[in-house]
């Protein structure tokens, strides 16, 4: 149930982003974020938390940026970007894993 709770704000913050409200968003994000830290903590064996809290705070750094919020946003990047980075490390044969990875430079050096 704490999963979906956390994905539901995911989505929630998804679908306000793509309206325009990126304040609101960024809101529901932080709160998807806290639930997905929590769940990696507690089940740090299961990637798909960690692949989910990446893809969180990736989104949450494109819109901090939006925002010229730039020393979040590139801490949020940061933060992905390492998520990631463990996850390729962790699980080398899967390829998502590593366009993730490539997604997240992209968007740091941006």
């Amino acid at each position: 149930s704490r999963a979906r709770a956390a994905e539901a704000a995911y989505r929630v913050g998804w679908i306000e982003s793509r309206l325009g409200r990126a304040e609101q968003a960024a809101a529901a994000y932080a709160q998807s974020r806290a639930s997905y830290t929590e769940l990696v903590a507690d089940f740090p064996d299961e990637p798909k938390y960690q692949r989910s809290l990446a893809v969180i705070l990736n989104n949450l750094g494109n819109l901090y940026s939006d925002l010229g919020k730039l020393p979040d946003a590139e801490a949020s990047h940061q933060a992905a970007l390492a998520l990631r980075g463990r996850l390729v490390a962790d699980f080398p044969a899967v390829g998502a894993h590593r366009s993730d990875l490539a997604t997240s430079y992209n968007n740091l050096s941006n």
